[in-house]
């Protein structure tokens, strides 16, 4: 018997863990052993951010107040404890010569973070008032590492009505 079960996932700090051996055989005693465990969440191996969004240097295009899936993984599996923080962001200079890419936008109605296996998905909802300006996106893990992406923001579209009524469309 093993106590936490066979398999239990621990938290980080400091664990006793024991088991008990009770033989069948009456040849043999049943004994108990203990021990304790340090768990450091500090070794959390984080892999980068995917697809849709591009790792620095290079700087994610984006229409204000559109949405985007943050998504990234971690060395092993931590379920939805995995976040030391709200991911936030801060504005920035936006850099010259930077790379950049364009961004698809996503639809969502919150911010919020989704998780499968060691694979997480953090759907961040930006602000329109963004426009033109750039911002520095911060994710800070359990194990206080912090991992940033830069994104620049554009105005969103002018209406199709616009357009027609300037086309004839």
């Amino acid at each position: 018997a093993y106590n936490p079960a066979a398999g239990a996932m621990l938290t980080g700090g400091d664990h006793v863990l024991s088991v008990l051996f009770t033989p069948e055989n009456p040849n043999y005693r049943a004994i108990q052993a203990t021990a304790t465990v340090t768990v450091n969440w500090s070794t959390i191996v984080f892999k980068g951010f995917f697809a849709p969004v591009r790792n620095l240097p290079a700087v994610n295009v984006l229409m204000a107040g559109s949405a985007v899936s943050i998504k990234f993984t971690v060395g092993g599996y931590r379920g939805q404890q995995v976040l030391g923080q709200n991911p936030s962001s801060v504005e920035v200079t936006c850099p010259a010569g930077a790379p950049e890419g364009f961004v698809r936008p996503g639809i969502a109605s919150s911010s919020g973070l989704r998780s499968l296996g060691y694979s997480y998905t953090y759907q961040w909802k930006t602000n329109p008032s963004w426009a033109g300006t750039c911002r520095r996106f911060i994710l800070t893990l359990v194990d206080g590492s912090v991992h940033e992406a830069l994104f620049r923001f554009t105005p969103a579209p002018r209406s199709t009505t616009t357009v027609r009524r300037l086309f004839g469309r």
